[in-house]
């Protein structure tokens, strides 16, 4: 299962500090992280909240809220900007 959130992935006492400065494994960690919270919850707003909170939307607080409608934006700006070429 994953960690219960994503800030945990900072968490000095489970990471040591070298690899909190490494890129690609951060990227790794976050996508397998991410992946696991999708299969979890079967879609991306409560995959995403609970990667951010621990819990999936419904019961996520208000800035977890927050952060899950800044990513499906820009997410949908990305899309968006990818399919017109």
């Amino acid at each position: 299962l994953p960690t219960p959130a994503a800030a945990d992935l900072l968490d000095p006492t489970v990471h040591p500090a070298a690899q909190l400065l490494d890129v690609d494994l951060n990227v790794h960690v976050g996508m397998r992280e991410l992946a696991a919270w999708r299969a979890r919850h079967g879609n991306w707003p409560d995959a995403l909240a609970a990667y951010n909170s621990g819990r999936p939307l419904r019961a996520a607080p208000a800035r977890t809220r927050v952060y899950v409608a800044a990513v499906l934006a820009g997410w949908a700006r990305w899309t968006d900007a990818t399919a017109a070429g």
